[in-house]
C-alpha cells in the first residue's frame, strides 16, 4: 500500500471480504472520516510502526501535523491517537501538546519491538512514561493477566484504560468482564452484538 498512489488506491472494493453487504466500500481518506465523526463520538487513529514495530517514519508523524494543521480546534478534540510505537506518539505531541493520546501496550509475545506487560510491575512502569508524557491513558491487549486491581490502580494514577483484544477473546463475556471492571473503552469488531449484550 505505501508503494501507491490515492488514485490508485481510492477504486479498491475493501469492503467484500467482510461480507456481500459491504461489497463496493471504498477506501476513504482520513480528512473524509474525521469530518463524520458523531457529536457524542470520538475516533481513535493508530500510527503504525511496522510488522515488527520498528518504529514509525518521521514523514507520517510531519504528515499528520500539516493534517492536524488544517483541522478546526473541534474535530480535533474528537481525535485519539494510538500507537505501539510511543516515541511517535512523543513525537507528535511535541508539535501539538493539545493532542489526546494512548499508548499500546501488548501481552503476548510478538517479533519485534513490541511493548509487552504480563504484571503490574511491568504495567507501573508505562503508566509512569504516560504520566510523564501527559498521555490520556494505556491501551492494553487483553489476557488472564488483567484483573480488576490492575485497572483500578491505572485509574488511581489519572489515566483511563482501554482493551484491545484479538478474534478468540472478542466475545460477550470478555466485555461483560471488562464493563465490570469499568474500563473506560473496549476494542471490538463485533459492536451491535456487544451493544445488545450490554444494553448500550
Amino acid at each position: 500500500v505505501d508503494e501507491l498512489t490515492y488514485d490508485e488506491l481510492k477504486n479498491l472494493d475493501v469492503g467484500s471480504y467482510k461480507g456481500p453487504q459491504w461489497a463496493g466500500v471504498k477506501i476513504p481518506l482520513l480528512a473524509d472520516v474525521v469530518h463524520q465523526i458523531p457529536e457524542d463520538h470520538l475516533l481513535f487513529i493508530e500510527i503504525k510502526g511496522g510488522d515488527d514495530n520498528a518504529g514509525a517514519p518521521s514523514a507520517t508523524v510531519l504528515a499528520l501535523v500539516e493534517f492536524l494543521q488544517k483541522l478546526p480546534q473541534h474535530r480535533i478534540e474528537k481525535l485519539v491517537f494510538i500507537s505501539f510505537d510511543h516515541d511517535a506518539l512523543a513525537r507528535l505531541k511535541f508539535f501539538r501538546p493539545d493532542l489526546l493520546m494512548i499508548p499500546l501496550l501488548t501481552h503476548k509475545p510478538y517479533p519485534g519491538s513490541w511493548p509487552q506487560v504480563n504484571n503490574l510491575v511491568d504495567i507501573s512502569d508505562y503508566v509512569a512514561m504516560a504520566k510523564q508524557e501527559k498521555f490520556l491513558g494505556i491501551y492494553l491487549e487483553y489476557g488472564d493477566y488483567l484483573s480488576s486491581s490492575i485497572i483500578d490502580y491505572i485509574k488511581s494514577q489519572g489515566l483511563m484504560v482501554a482493551v484491545w483484544n484479538y478474534p478468540e477473546h472478542d466475545t460477550v463475556d470478555v466485555a461483560q468482564k471488562m464493563s465490570l471492571y469499568n474500563v473506560d473503552f473496549y476494542n471490538t469488531n463485533d459492536l451491535s452484538h456487544i451493544k445488545t449484550a450490554l444494553d448500550l
